[in-house]
This record gives structure tokens, C-alpha cells and sequence, in this order.
């Protein structure tokens, strides 16, 4: 009995993750420069524990700003940043990471030449009904799909990222 629960429980989580590819293929798109300009704020990381340590890169609050002439920025809380100060932050940032694509949904941040991220970029363009991943928040319209990959294209981390409205503030 507890085998066959055991394979019926994985036969489970293994449909979930057919249809939860399904529902990225019919609803996301690889995204381009202009789908990313703007301010996003991180709601969702899940990390591989082989890469994950206590560096702000993994912190739990993380603002991104994409600027139209290829300047990125971003900053790492362990607590959660006030929305009245996040412009006066971002404005304190230098202006010394970029980013570009090499190719269809893959973005590069460089912050030297010899300090980058490798990023495969989707967006979704409609509300998801099944999570990705196991325990994830649903995905909504507009909202990034941010999949970091290692030298070897193994993906180690990915994350959510929701637009944050700032003008209103």
C-alpha cells in the first residue's frame, strides 16, 4: 500500500509539472528589452542549496530597475524596503552595471567583465492557474519569469518579478 502511494504521488507531481509546462508554453513569452523597462520588485526566489549562502544576492527583498539605455540597477534587503524611499535609492546607485541580450529571452547583466549573470527572461502575457514549481505564487499577466543559469547552463536559481509602480508614491 505504501508503494502504491508513494508511485501514485509521484505520478501526481509529475502531471502538475506537465501541465504547469503547458501553461508556461501557452501563456509566457520570451521577453524583450522593452518588456523589462521599469522598476520590478522580486515576490517569489527559489535557489539551489548547492549555490545558496547568506550574500545579499539571495536576500528576501530585491528592487530591480531596467533603464531604456541599458543601465541596471538593484538593491538587496533583508528587510523590506520602504516604497517612498526606493527612488532616492535607486537614484544613489552608479550607473556602472549594464545589461544586454544575447539572443531571444537571454539576458546578460554585467557588472565587469568578469562578474555577470547568465539569464533566461520570460513574461507572462496571462494569469497562470498551476504553479511552476512546487509551493510557488501563481504568475500574473506582465509579471517576469527570471531563470539565472551557471557557465554549464544549469539553471540554479530563479525568481519572480513583479512591476513596481513608483509614481504614484
Amino acid at each position: 500500500m505504501n508503494k502504491f502511494l508513494l508511485i501514485f504521488s509521484c505520478f501526481l507531481l509529475t502531471c502538475n509539472m506537465c501541465f504547469s509546462q503547458n501553461e508556461f508554453t501557452e501563456k509566457s513569452r520570451k521577453a524583450k528589452q522593452s518588456d523589462l523597462i521599469g522598476t520590478w520588485q522580486m515576490y517569489y526566489q527559489s535557489v539551489s542549496p548547492l549555490f545558496l549562502d547568506k550574500s545579499l544576492f539571495f536576500a528576501t527583498y530585491q528592487i530591480f530597475e531596467f533603464c531604456e539605455d541599458g543601465c541596471f540597477k538593484n538593491f538587496a534587503s533583508k528587510k523590506k524596503p520602504k516604497l517612498e524611499k526606493i527612488n532616492s535609492l535607486l537614484q544613489s546607485i552608479p550607473r556602472s552595471t549594464v545589461y544586454s541580450f544575447s539572443g531571444e529571452g537571454l539576458l546578460v547583466i554585467e557588472r565587469s567583465r568578469k562578474d555577470f549573470d547568465n539569464i533566461i527572461v520570460s513574461i507572462a502575457v496571462d494569469d497562470f492557474q498551476n504553479a511552476l514549481r512546487y509551493m510557488a505564487p501563481l504568475l500574473k499577466k506582465g509579471d517576469l519569469i527570471v531563470s539565472y543559469r551557471d557557465l554549464d547552463k544549469n539553471m540554479y536559481m530563479q525568481r519572480y518579478l513583479r512591476r513596481l509602480n513608483l509614481s504614484s508614491n
